[in-house]
């Protein structure tokens, strides 16, 4: 048996880490409302002696050149302790400081363990917890995996991802302490569970706490899944994706975006679409594009054609009303169901819309049967690549449905669309597009004849990829590589873009041309690292601007914070970026800004590294206050913007914010906006 830890009265058992499926008495949760737990100097001690221990292992195994993935593996409960006493409000009751404590023992276990290269969790059934170090920022980060008794790993499995809902008391120690049992959301009965009918494993992102998986929320749905396809025999064919609540409106976020990674998707109870997308006069009208990326989810509705989609609601639960958008939307686009009220099947397209008779939040046990079923069914298949697909998007980054990706959009933040087909043994294609500059399919070894928006093309090489391009007298074949600036997939913007993927901050360490312009852009990257820690689970890398490497520019997007003068890769891009900044004044788009009373920010491919984005003196664009509470983590800048400086804490007002053109290039005219255009002032600096 595993030891008990005693601290403060409360008894918490080891066993809880070792992440057995039996289920653990827990406290009641505190009360809504409550006051979070006020840490004494003796708790605080007694944490930070035992982090600064498992710390010393850990440099220790490091030096000894243990594995790094079962190092990480040890890392997530340091990590999870550094986390909490960073932000001590998340102490929300007395019970987080014996998880904490718990969580730390489990740590120094594992590595102690470790030490006699031993790592018995690796081998371990039911309910394991493991990590990664991930590619976006260097954190350390935690997820779930549930090991079905009869894995054995001979043959590819089906894995389960299930996206959680928002738990306002959930961090890393509280994951740690109770994922083994049934308080865990992949295990509770208010979310999507797991069910082992079909020997599948069960993956549970922590997502980076509750910000809606947007953002490096995420890429750790993605990275998470690398990481365990790494350890464990995975079918990429059969990946399901499960949320309820606001892991639904996660899942309908990803799945629409991105519908040929999934062999079937669970969606319940979840936003679809935001308040502010039926208000767009609410927010700037620079911000109003952006709404395309991620407050109109139901418009992306079309790409569940070649996605089976189980949609669910309680009868009794407002936020059903989130499903029955899609439905409504999925009709609106020429669809058919057929089928009980309470349970709604496509004849034309793969969805079930199931409701739960007077249930409210949860979902209920006969309905959880009827949602087992339906993924049982479609992983059982798994992906497959249809003959016809059909396939919406407003933007290259989210650009791909099976063998046809658009890669140009005739403008972005407008829809794209593309509807394809197939026949002959894959030799004669007709495709019929709006919006859309740019195509490539693939799988087209024995492609002959294309007809394409009424205009037919004869295929003269089959190749595995074929490249088409709209221009003024039609489309035509042409090099699957377009040479000059254009956007295109990972290099399209906006700011916040450059978040989703591997980035370095630079710091700026010379003589600025302007104290108040450096100031400000310093106070954004403290703000920026600070939010991100808070927020997205992980600290930022900076880097000094003197240390920044080749291999540093090649590797990562760069995130450039001060002024010309300050910082020398500003300095090196003089000349190479669409404005020009002086120690007298910024102009951009004919537009002349004071250098000592204004700050440039924007998002351009990298004059350094082509494939990279180079940022300045921006982090996320996100309001603060969305990141706790909304599903919607929209950025409030496009492409760029002339901020004014200010002298104390909150965002700077924009006097100028949009977008380039499809060429990177900045409108003919810019417009300077009146303050009554400002976005509110952020909270804290």
């Amino acid at each position: 048996m595993k030891p008990l830890v005693l601290v403060g009265g409360l008894a918490i058992s080891l066993a809880m880490i070792a992440f057995t499926q039996a289920p653990v008495a827990q406290k009641a949760p505190p009360k809504k409302g409550t006051p979070p737990h006020q840490l004494t100097a003796g708790e605080k001690q007694q944490i930070e002696a035992k982090a600064d221990e498992l710390s010393g292992l850990i440099r220790s195994l490091r030096s000894a050149h243990s594995d790094e993935t079962l190092l990480a593996d040890v890392e997530i409960f340091e990590s999870a302790a550094r986390m909490i006493l960073e932000h001590p409000e998340e102490f929300f009751s007395d019970a987080y400081v014996g998880q904490t404590l718990t969580v730390l023992d489990a740590g120094i276990e594992r590595a102690r363990q470790l030490s006699q290269k031993k790592s018995p969790w690796t081998t371990q059934k039911g309910r394991v917890l493991l990590g990664y170090r991930s590619e976006v920022d260097g954190s350390v980060q935690p997820y779930g995996i549930i090991v079905p008794e009869n894995y054995d790993g001979s043959r590819p499995s089906r894995v389960d991802i299930t996206l959680h809902g928002r738990l306002g008391r959930v961090n890393e120690v509280n994951m740690l302490a109770t994922y083994a049992t049934a308080n865990w959301p992949s295990n509770a009965g208010n979310t999507p569970g797991w069910s082992p009918d079909d020997g599948q494993l069960g993956l549970d992102p922590f997502g980076r706490m509750n910000n809606a998986f947007n953002w490096a929320g995420e890429a750790d749905v993605f990275e998470a899944l690398a990481a365990a396809s790494k350890r464990f025999r995975i079918d990429p064919k059969r990946v399901v994706l499960k949320g309820f609540s606001m892991g639904s409106a996660s899942a309908w976020f990803i799945a629409m975006h991105m519908p040929s990674r999934f062999a079937s998707l669970e969606s319940g109870s979840g936003a679809s679409r935001s308040r502010r997308f039926n208000k767009p006069d609410s927010v700037p009208i620079y911000q109003r594009p952006m709404l395309k990326l991620t407050d109109n989810i139901f418009e992306w509705s079309i790409n569940l054609y070649n996605l089976p989609t189980a949609g669910y609601g309680g009868e009794d639960d407002p936020q059903r009303r989130a499903t029955v958008i899609v439905y409504e939307q999925l009709v609106k686009e020429g669809f058919h169901f057929e089928g009980e009220p309470f349970n709604l099947v496509g004849t034309d397209i793969p969805f079930l819309f199931n409701t739960a008779p007077k249930t409210g939040h949860v979902i209920a046990p006969e309905s959880r049967k009827i949602l087992d079923a339906f993924h049982k069914k479609w992983a059982g298949i798994g992906v497959v690549s249809p003959d016809h697909i059909r396939f919406k998007t407003y933007t290259a980054r989210y650009n791909e449905s099976h063998w046809v990706t658009i890669d140009g959009l005739k403008r972005h933040y407008e829809p794209a669309e593309v509807e394809a087909s197939r026949a002959n043994n894959r030799r004669d294609y007709q495709i019929v597009t709006k919006g859309v500059r740019r195509l490539v399919l693939q799988e087209t070894e024995h492609a002959s004849t294309i007809d394409i928006d009424g205009q037919k093309l004869n295929v003269k090489t089959p190749a595995a990829q074929l490249a088409l391009e709209r221009t003024a007298t039609g489309w035509k074949q042409v090099d699957l590589h377009e040479p000059g600036l254009h956007k295109r997939h990972g290099l399209q913007g906006p700011i916040d873009d450059a978040f989703l993927e591997p980035f370095l901050c630079v710091k700026p360490t010379g003589t600025p041309w302007n104290a108040g312009a450096n100031a400000q852009a310093l106070r954004e990257l403290e703000h920026f690292d600070r939010v991100h820690s808070k927020y997205l689970r992980g600290h930022v890398r900076i880097k000094d601007d003197k240390d920044v490497t080749e291999a540093d520019i090649k590797k990562y997007h760069l995130v450039l914070f001060g002024d010309p003068g300050s910082n020398r890769l500003i300095a090196k891009l003089g000349g190479k970026l669409p404005m020009k900044w002086t120690r007298q004044s910024i102009v951009m788009g004919g537009k002349t800004f004071e250098s000592d009373r204004y700050l440039p920010v924007l998002i351009y491919p990298n004059p350094l590294s082509a494939t990279k984005y180079v940022v300045l003196n921006s982090g996320l664009t996100v309001e603060d206050r969305e990141y706790p509470a909304s599903d919607y983590l929209t950025p409030r800048f496009g492409d760029f913007a002339i901020v004014k400086i200010q002298d104390g804490p909150g965002m700077p007002e924009p006097v100028v914010a949009g977008l380039f053109d499809e060429n990177w290039k900045l409108p003919n005219e810019i417009r300077v906006m009146t303050p009554a255009a400002s976005i509110p002032a952020r909270q804290g600096n």
